[in-house]
């Protein structure tokens, strides 16, 4: 029974490994057929296709497309190698022969300049040394023969580098010679040589002195009348040497004495630039001058100084004869009066400013040609005003410089925070005005009058201090809510007290009580679509609406003044009204909707806490 069982495992080892074995030959056989039968099918497919002469000029093709490419490639290659080969070659070459060149020229340089300075160092050194060693042994006189000797053999046997160098020393010192001569030329400064009918009158420096002094020379003939104005006046370049140069009155002067004409030495009064009278009695008129300032000069007040209205020249010369005044008439001239009064008919649209600027006037000038005018005098179109009042040609003006301390009022910078609740202000920096000193000139008339006020100058004493302050914007909690993804807050902040709710007695909204004036916010960002009296709907009073977007809006009405127009954009928490009882309204207070899709929400089912109906 044993002898059995254990037979059984061996029977199957045996049967499994003779199955094995099978299907291994098997196998082997099959990979036989299919290298026989495969290699046929190939074989036979590969001559078949062989005799179709497409086949074979597509292969034709494409051999001749495959060797044209790899020898394309290949000459590519040896063209590139060939073209750096040259390019290296004509590199070098040129490397050597500019090399070549530039030694060359440095080595002759160095030979025929240099070598010989070298040389003549060389035995100068060589020279002292022996000189020296001769002194010691002989003495000095024999060392001065020594010496001489020495040095007459060096320069016999090295007499023939003298040319060589000489042949680059002296194209040097001529070019440092010709660059002394132009810097010695351009250094010199030229002039105009000024010629009436072709003779040299005298020298200006230049071109707008030689003009200032034709339109001078013109100016006298003009104003004397003479018919002398067909002088040649011709400025001709020269190059000054130590010449002595004239400023335009003086060249004026030459220009009238060259003329030959009647011609003498006077003094010319000329008034804001132009020539008003010509005497022989220059000093007298300016004593004239001097003594009419006088009784308004005060040398103890340096702030003070006495002027005319008009800008006053006197200067000497050479005039016409015929143009030269007698003194006397020249003092009328002076005191005389210099114009007549002048009306000026006022217009639609004047102003007192615009009629000063007008007519050349400060507005002083102007109060003080009419009597009882000033800036609030109403302007009737048709009525004239002075313009112009008859005065002498020259007036006395009194010019104080006045000094004085001014405030610098302080700027204001308002700041939001949420640390604090909203409506809190808090001061976190104090304001204070600064200081300035300013400088005026005020300008008077012999009278007193003041006509005009200039500004000149002012310095920062004190700097002002900037006035910060700190507004809170924390809401209560339950003062903000959100429907729908749409964030709103409660429009009176800090005041939660609502007398009627939506829903109460078909009330459309809430009815939220505060105090006259009391800030209203709005309650998100949107845009204004209508304000004004009752613009939100009847019996509303002052009122209007935001659309916030996404089918949102709200209403605010009976309010006391509003903040905002339609059309305006308004921040989350801006305020926009301030409350009150404007419209049917039995007592101050906000009457505040919220919209969406045509319905109304209820306010008092979002806010929580932020209200306190009454049954």
């Amino acid at each position: 029974m044993t002898e059995t069982v254990k037979k059984k495992p061996r029977r199957r080892r045996f049967l499994l490994r003779s199955a094995k074995a099978k299907l291994q030959c098997f196998g082997l056989a099959v990979r036989q057929w299919r290298r026989r039968t495969g290699g046929s099918i190939r074989r036979g497919l590969w001559r078949l296709f062989g005799r179709l002469p497409m086949i074979h000029a597509l292969g034709q093709g494409l051999y001749a497309l495959g060797f044209q490419t790899e020898y394309t490639v290949v000459r590519l290659y040896r063209g590139l190698c060939a073209a750096a080969l040259w390019l290296f070659g004509v590199t070098a070459m040129l490397g050597g022969f500019v090399g070549g060149v530039v030694g060359g020229a440095l080595h002759t340089l160095q030979e025929e300049l240099l070598h010989p300075i070298w040389v003549f160092v060389r035995g100068m050194g060589h020279l002292w040394n022996h000189v020296r060693t001769v002194r010691r042994q002989k003495g000095t006189w024999a060392a001065v023969r020594q010496a001489g000797g020495y040095l007459l053999h060096g320069i016999e046997k090295y007499a023939y580098l003298v040319p060589r160098a000489m042949a680059y020393v002296v194209p040097a010192c001529a070019a440092l010679l010709f660059i002394t001569i132009v810097h010695t030329t351009f250094a010199h400064d030229y002039t105009l040589a000024v010629q009436v009918n072709g003779e040299t009158v005298g020298y200006v420096a230049n071109e707008q002195v030689f003009d200032n002094a034709k339109t001078s020379v013109d100016e006298r003939i003009n104003y004397a009348g003479t018919l002398q104005t067909t002088w040649e006046l011709q400025p001709s370049y020269t190059l000054a040497t130590n010449l002595e140069v004239l400023d335009e009155n003086a060249m004026a002067d030459a220009i009238l004495t060259a003329s030959n004409s009647e011609i003498s030495e006077a003094t010319a009064l000329y008034l804001d630039g132009y020539l008003t009278a010509v005497t022989t009695e220059g000093n007298m008129l300016r004593e004239y001058l001097q003594r009419q300032k006088a009784p308004y000069e005060d040398t103890s007040d340096p702030t003070t100084r006495v002027e005319f209205d008009r800008k006053v020249e006197l200067v000497d010369g050479v005039f016409f004869d015929e143009s030269i005044l007698n003194y006397g008439t020249v003092l009328q001239k002076l005191s005389g009066m210099g114009q007549q009064q002048e009306q000026y008919t006022i217009q639609e649209g004047d102003n007192i400013h615009l009629i000063a600027a007008r007519n050349g006037l400060t507005l002083n000038e102007l109060l003080l040609y009419n009597e009882g005018l000033n800036e609030e005098t109403e302007l009737i179109p048709g009525d004239s005003l002075i313009v112009k009042e008859e005065r002498r040609a020259l007036e006395i003006r009194i010019v104080k410089s006045v000094t004085h301390q001014e405030d610098i009022p302080y700027a204001s910078e308002t700041v939001e925070s949420a640390e604090y609740a909203f409506g809190t202000t808090r001061v976190t920096q104090q304001g204070a005005t600064g200081l300035k000193e300013v400088t005026q000139e005020i300008t008077y008339d012999t009278d007193g009058n003041i006509l005009s006020q200039q500004f000149v100058s002012e310095t920062i004493l004190r700097e002002p201090t900037t006035q910060r302050t700190v507004v809170g914007t924390k809401l209560p909690e339950g003062h903000t809510a959100t429907y729908n993804g749409v964030t709103f807050r409660w429009p009176v902040p800090n005041y939660t007290y609502v007398s009627r709710w939506h829903g109460k007695d078909n009330h459309r909204g809430v009815d939220i009580c505060a105090p006259a004036y009391t800030p209203i916010i709005a309650a998100a960002s949107g845009v204004v679509t209508v304000a004004g009296w009752e613009a939100a709907g009847s019996n509303y009073g002052y009122s209007f609406i935001i659309n916030h977007g996404n089918g949102y809006s709200t209403l605010y009405a009976h309010c006391i003044e509003l903040y905002v127009v339609a059309g305006q954009y308004v921040e989350e928490g801006q305020v926009v009204a301030g409350l009150g009882s404007t419209g049917r309204s039995s007592g101050n207070h906000l009457h505040w909707e919220i919209r969406t899709g045509g319905q109304r929400l209820p306010p008092q089912n979002w806010f929580g806490t932020a209200r306190r109906p009454v049954s």
